[in-house]
């Protein structure tokens, strides 16, 4: 069963349930490869197994949903969570851009899921800050320049020192550019 949302959804339980599934499936390859073999040889064509094709990318796009789910996690936590002067902007980057690459292949596959719209959507709600956020991990912010830069915003003395990318996208910050 694939959750609705991500809130529905048990990433530690579920994950290493579906590898566990997904291991379960691959063991039963060889015997699949076995009866197309035996098929060939008596010239007979009795099942194309079809449906244990479909059962394997079934088990592993679960699997990636749930890696996916895993990474969004972290990620998201990273934005609410974590102080933006201690973020390692280069690693968070890469980070969504794994996810995205990710969530391209799995949409690819199947994208009529509505949890799989839900991710896609606040991954595409993200990445337009990320060179802003490069700029201000990588400008060598002091506090006068924070302070300057929420002036501007009309956000005065909204700045401290452990903000996060959430606070800076909630106050507006990261879209006046």
């Amino acid at each position: 069963d694939i959750p609705a949302t991500i809130k529905d959804a048990d990433v530690d339980k579920d994950l290493p349930k579906s590898k566990k599934l997904r291991l379960k499936i691959e063991g039963i390859r060889p015997k699949v490869q076995q009866a197309i073999h035996q098929q060939g040889v008596m010239s007979v064509k009795i099942n194309n197994f079809e449906s244990f094709n479909k059962l394997v990318e079934a088990c592993d796009f679960l699997v990636k949903l749930y890696e996916s789910l895993s990474e969004w996690s972290k990620i998201s936590y990273t934005m609410a969570h974590v102080a933006f002067s201690e973020i390692n902007m280069t690693e968070f980057h890469s980070d969504i851009d794994k996810l995205k690459n990710k969530l391209n292949e799995l949409s690819n596959f199947n994208d009529n899921y509505p949890i799989l719209i839900e991710l896609n959507t606040k991954i595409l709600d993200t990445t337009p800050f990320i060179e802003q956020l490069e700029f201000l991990a990588f400008g060598k912010m002091q506090l006068r320049h924070w302070n300057l830069l929420f002036e501007a915003c009309d956000r005065q003395n909204a700045y401290h020192n452990d903000i996060t990318i959430e606070e800076l996208m909630n106050l507006g910050i990261l879209r006046a550019r």
